[in-house]
C-alpha cells in the first residue's frame, strides 16, 4: 500500500513538473508577442505623430510667424474693443486660405490667443471668442507664461486632439500664442492604415465632463464596456464589431486585471479568441502634455493566428507525455510488486512457486534421481508429473541455441566447485517460447565429489514481456520529444558546448541531423553559433556557472546547414546528475519575431523623409532616402569613411553641428536640448547642393534612436512666398465671387458627410434704384455697408454671406431641411424690416432660396434662386420665396 501512494505521488509530482514547464513555454511566448506587438504600436504612433509635428512646424515659421502675420496684431493690446473686431476680422482675411489648404495636411485647427489665456480667434468658430483658457488649456498658459513652444495630446472645449502651440512675439513685444492640432480621427485613421488592425478611441468620462463645452457634449457617448470613459462621435460611430466584443469578454472575466493595468498609466495588452481567430488587443496611453496623466487611450486589436498553433502544440505534447509517464510508472510499478512478492517469505511453498513462477529441482547424483517441483513443470507446460523427470527430459525442452549454454554453465560448475546462474530459452510442449533463469549449487562430500545439485528455474517471460514495454514506451517517449517544434537538448560544459541529447528539432532549426552534432562526431554545436555571438555565450554561461544561477535566457545566431542565421532563444538551465553539472535547454526559433522588425524598418524604408536607427556614435539602419540624398550604396560603403550622418553635418552659425558637442556628450541628446526651431541641420548631397534638414529624434531601444531628417530647403533657404488671393468684396467686406467659385464644392462635401443640406438663396434690396437716385450714391454704398453688418451678425457661423453685383447678394447655408431654410431667411428678412440705419432711409430685402440637388450643376442652382427672388419681387417685394 505504501509504495502504491509512492507511485501515485510520483506520477502527480511528473505531471505537475511538465505542465509547468509546458505553460511556462507556453506563457514566455505568449509574452514575447505581447512585446513586440507593444513596441510595433509605440515607434508607429510616434512616427505618425512627427510628421505632423513637422507640418506643423512648417506652417508656424513660414505663415503664422512672419511679419505680415505679426504686424496685424502689433497694436492689439492699445485697441478698443471695435478695432479688436476689425483686427480679428484682417486676421481671419489675411490667414483663411491657409487654413483651408490645411486640411491637406490633416491639420484641423488654427486658434489664436491672448497673452491673458483668452481666446482671441477660432478659425473654425470665428464668432466664439473671448472665453478664458487658463483653467481649460494648460498648454495656452504654458506657452504664454514660458514664451516657449509645447506640443503634445490635450483635451479641448469641442474635440481632442494632439495639439502645437507656438509663441508669437514682434519686435520685443509678445503678443500671445497660435496653435495648430490634428484631431485624433486622423491620427487612429493612420494607425489603421500602417497596422492594419481595427482601432478605437476611449477618452475618460472625467475630461469630458469638465472640460467639453454644454452644447458639444452630444458629441461623445457613453463607451458600453467601461463607464469611466466616453467614445468620440467623429472617429466611432457605433459599437466596434471586433474590438467591443473582445472587450466585453475580457472586462468580465478579468475585472481586477483591468482596472489595475488601466490605473497603471502604461501601455498594455492581452491575448483573446473571437470568432474562431485569436487576437492580440493593446490599449496605448494618450497623456495629457502639461500634467502627463493618462486621459484616453487607443485601442488596437490585431489579428494573431500563428500563435494559437504555437500553443496547440504545447498542449498535444503535455497530454502526450502525461499518458506516456503514467504508462512507464505503472509498468514499473508492475514490475516492483513482482520482485517485491518474490522476495517476501511465504508459508506455502507451492503458492509461492505459482505467484513467483519460480520451480526447483533437486538431483541425488547417488540414487540418480531428479525431483522436479510442479512449477517446473507448469513451467515447460506439463502438467504435473506428466512423466518422470530426468536430465536428458529436461534438455529436450530447452532452446536448441541454448543447450550448450546450460551444458556448460553445468559443468563447469561443478569442475570449479562453485554455483551458477544461467539465463536461457525453453520451448513448452506447445511450442511457446519463455525466458527462464536457472541457478544451481551442489554440495560434495569429504573427497570433492557432488553427491548433489540444488536448482531452481524462474521464468522470466512476463518481466522480459514488460521489460520490452517499457522499452517501447522509452522508445515512443524519445519520439515524441524528437517532434517538438522547439530544440530540447542537454551538453557537456566545455568549449565544445559537446551535445549528450538533442532532439529532431535540431535538424528543423539548424538543417544538421543529430549524428553531425552528437559528441561532435563531424561539428559541434559551438561550431555553428554565429562567431558574433560566441563569445557572448560563453561569457553568460561561465557567469551563470560561477553565480550559481539556476536557469537565463539567450538569444544568439545560428548558421544553419545552408547558410542561413537563425535567431534563437535559449533557456537553459544548470543540471546535477549524480554530482556531474549538465546544460540542459529548450533552443526556440525566433526568426519570425526578427522579422517583425525588418517589417518596421521596412515601414522606415518607404519614409520620404531620410530616417535612421542610430546611437549617435554609430549608424544601425537607414532607408533608402538617406543613400539616394547622399550616393551610398549601402552602410557598408558609408562606413569606410564615416561612423554617423553627424560626420556630414556642415558647420554654419545657422545650423547646428558637431562644434555645439563636446567629446564626452553624444550629438542626439545634446540637440534635443535646443527649441525646435533650432534643431536644424545643413548637409550637402551627392549633387553637391546643400540642403536644410529639421530633425525629429524617438527613442527606440535601449541606447538606441529614431532619428527622421526633413528637408525644408525651399522654405528656409529660399524663403519663397506663399500666393493669397483677395477673396473679400472691398466695399463691404463680404466674401466675393472669387471666394465662391473656389469653395463651393468643399461646402457641397462637407455638408453632405454631416447628413445636411447645401442651400443657396439671393437676396435683393427693395426699390434700391431709388434711394441711388433720391439720395445719392454715397448713401446707397453706406446702406449696403450697413446690411452686411447686420446680416453677418444675424447669420449662423456655418452660414456663409457673398455680395453677387451691386445690391444682390448670394447667402450659403447648412440646413436640414426645406422648413429649416424658410424659417432661417425668414428671420432675416424680419431683421432687416425692422433695423434702423442712422441717419439712412429704411429698407426692406426679398428673398430667393433652394437646395442643392446631388450633382447638378452649381449653374442650375443659382438660376432655381434668381427665380424664386424673381416671384417673390412679383408678389409684392419684402418675401421669402423657397424654390425646389
Amino acid at each position: 500500500m505504501k509504495k502504491k501512494i509512492i507511485f501515485i505521488l510520483s506520477f502527480f509530482i511528473l505531471a505537475f513538473s511538465f505542465t509547468y514547464a509546458i505553460f511556462s513555454l507556453i506563457e514566455n511566448r505568449k509574452k514575447e508577442h505581447l512585446d513586440a506587438e507593444k513596441k510595433i504600436i509605440e515607434v508607429t504612433y510616434n512616427t505618425i505623430i512627427d510628421a505632423y509635428k513637422v507640418y506643423s512646424n512648417i506652417i508656424y515659421f513660414n505663415k503664422l510667424n512672419t511679419k505680415d502675420t505679426k504686424s496685424i496684431l502689433e497694436n492689439l493690446y492699445t485697441s478698443s474693443n471695435e478695432e479688436q473686431n476689425q483686427i480679428r476680422t484682417k486676421l481671419y482675411t489675411h490667414l483663411v486660405d491657409m487654413y483651408n489648404n490645411m486640411e491637406d495636411y490633416k491639420l484641423k485647427q488654427l486658434h489664436f490667443h491672448l497673452k491673458d489665456n483668452k481666446s482671441f480667434l477660432r478659425f473654425h468658430r470665428p464668432d466664439k471668442y473671448g472665453d478664458d483658457l487658463s483653467n481649460i488649456r494648460l498648454t495656452v498658459a504654458y506657452v504664454n507664461e514660458h514664451h516657449k513652444s509645447i506640443s503634445g495630446f490635450e483635451e479641448g472645449r469641442i474635440y481632442n486632439g494632439y495639439r502645437f502651440v507656438y509663441p508669437l512675439e514682434y519686435n520685443g513685444t509678445y503678443l500671445g500664442s497660435v496653435e495648430t492640432s490634428v484631431s485624433m480621427k486622423s491620427i487612429i485613421n493612420d494607425i489603421k492604415k500602417e497596422l492594419d488592425s481595427e482601432v478605437d478611441f476611449i477618452i475618460k468620462k472625467s475630461v469630458v465632463e469638465n472640460k467639453v463645452f454644454e452644447e458639444e457634449k452630444n458629441n461623445y457617448f457613453p463607451c458600453t464596456t467601461d463607464n469611466y470613459f466616453y467614445h468620440e462621435r467623429t472617429i466611432t460611430n457605433s459599437e466596434n464589431p471586433y474590438i467591443e466584443p473582445i472587450l466585453k469578454n475580457y472586462y468580465k472575466e478579468n475585472p481586477i486585471e483591468i482596472r489595475n493595468n488601466l490605473n497603471s498609466n502604461e501601455i498594455f495588452n492581452f491575448y483573446s479568441k473571437y470568432n474562431d481567430n485569436y487576437y492580440i488587443t493593446t490599449y496605448l496611453p494618450i497623456k495629457n502634455v502639461i500634467s502627463n496623466q493618462t486621459v484616453a487611450y487607443i485601442l488596437i486589436s490585431t489579428k494573431h493566428n500563428d500563435l494559437q498553433a504555437y500553443i496547440n502544440q504545447y498542449l498535444l505534447f503535455l497530454v502526450l507525455l502525461i499518458i506516456l509517464t503514467l504508462c512507464m510508472l505503472y509498468f514499473i510499478y508492475r514490475i516492483d510488486k513482482t520482485k517485491s512478492l518474490l522476495s517476501q517469505k511465504d508459508k506455502v511453498l507451492n503458492e509461492v512457486q505459482k505467484i513467483a513462477k519460480l520451480g526447483y529441482w533437486e538431483l541425488d547424483i547417488l540414487e540418480n534421481r531428479l525431483k522436479w517441483s510442479d512449477e517446473v513443470y507448469h513451467i515447460f507446460g506439463l502438467a504435473p508429473q506428466e512423466f518422470e523427470a530426468t536430465y536428458e527430459a529436461f534438455l529436450k525442452y530447452v532452446h536448441p541455441d541454448d543447450v550448450d549454454i546450460v551444458n556448460k554453465a553445468y559443468t563447469d560448475s561443478i569442475k570449479n566447485k562453485s554455483t551458477y546462474q544461467v539465463e536461457h530459452r525453453v520451448v513448452t510442449k506447445t511450442g511457446e517460447i519463455k525466458y527462464v533463469e536457472e541457478e544451481c549449487r551442489h554440495t560434495f562430500d569429504e573427497y570433492g565429489d557432488v553427491i548433489q545439485s540444488l536448482g531452481t528455474i524462474h521464468d522470466l517471460t512476463s518481466i522480459k514481456l514488460y521489460q520490452q514495454k517499457i522499452k517501447k514506451s522509452k522508445e515512443q517517449f524519445e519520439s515524441l520529444v524528437s517532434h517538438i517544434p522547439d530544440m530540447i537538448y542537454r551538453c557537456e560544459i566545455d568549449k565544445e558546448f559537446t551535445m549528450l541529447y538533442v532532439n529532431n528539432a535540431l535538424e528543423t532549426i539548424t538543417g544538421y541531423k543529430i549524428d553531425e552534432i552528437k559528441f561532435n562526431k563531424i561539428l559541434s554545436f559551438a561550431s555553428i553559433i554565429h562567431p558574433n555571438d560566441l563569445n557572448m555565450v560563453y561569457k553568460k554561461t561561465d557567469e551563470m556557472i560561477k553565480n550559481n544561477v539556476e536557469n537565463i535566457d539567450l538569444e544568439y545566431r545560428i548558421i544553419s546547414k545552408d547558410g542561413r542565421v537563425i535567431w534563437v532563444n535559449d533557456n537553459l538551465q544548470l543540471i546535477n546528475d549524480n554530482n556531474h553539472i549538465y546544460l540542459e535547454g529548450v533552443i526556440s526559433d525566433v526568426t519570425s519575431q526578427k522579422v517583425a522588425y525588418d517589417k518596421l524598418y521596412k515601414f522606415i524604408d518607404t519614409q520620404d523623409n531620410i530616417v535612421i536607427l542610430t546611437t549617435g556614435k554609430n549608424i544601425e539602419f537607414a532607408n533608402k532616402k538617406f543613400f539616394h540624398f547622399l550616393g551610398f550604396e549601402n552602410l557598408d560603403e558609408f562606413k569606410i569613411n564615416h561612423k554617423c550622418i553627424s560626420d556630414l553635418f556642415i558647420q554654419n552659425e545657422k545650423f547646428f553641428d558637431l562644434s555645439l558637442v563636446n567629446e564626452s556628450e553624444n550629438w542626439v541628446n545634446v540637440i534635443q536640448t535646443l527649441s525646435y526651431r533650432k534643431r536644424v541641420v545643413a548637409i550637402k548631397g551627392v549633387t553637391g547642393t546643400t540642403h536644410a534638414f529639421s530633425v525629429t529624434i524617438n527613442k527606440f531601444e535601449d541606447a538606441i534612436y529614431i532619428v527622421s531628417f526633413t528637408d525644408i530647403s525651399e522654405t528656409m533657404l529660399e524663403n519663397i512666398q506663399l500666393e493669397e488671393k483677395t477673396l473679400r468684396d472691398k466695399l463691404t467686406n463680404a466674401y466675393n465671387r472669387e471666394f465662391f467659385e473656389n469653395n463651393y464644392k468643399r461646402l457641397i462635401a462637407t455638408y453632405k458627410d454631416e447628413d445636411m443640406f447645401f442651400a443657396l438663396a439671393m437676396l435683393d434690396i427693395d426699390n434700391f434704384k431709388k434711394i441711388n437716385d433720391n439720395f445719392g450714391h454715397n448713401i446707397g454704398d453706406q446702406i449696403l455697408i450697413n446690411l452686411v453688418s447686420k446680416i453677418g451678425k444675424t447669420l449662423r457661423s456655418d452660414d456663409v454671406l457673398i455680395r453677387w453685383g451691386g445690391e444682390e447678394f448670394i447667402i450659403l447655408l447648412k440646413v436640414s431641411s426645406k422648413e429649416a431654410l424658410e424659417l432661417v431667411l425668414e428671420k432675416l428678412r424680419e431683421t432687416i424690416e425692422n433695423s434702423k440705419f442712422k441717419n439712412l432711409p429704411k429698407i426692406t430685402c426679398s428673398f430667393g432660396g433652394t437646395l442643392y440637388e446631388n450633382d447638378e450643376n452649381i449653374i442650375e442652382t443659382i438660376k432655381r434662386a434668381d427665380m424664386a427672388l424673381y416671384s417673390a419681387k412679383e408678389s409684392g417685394k419684402n418675401k421669402v420665396e423657397i424654390k425646389l
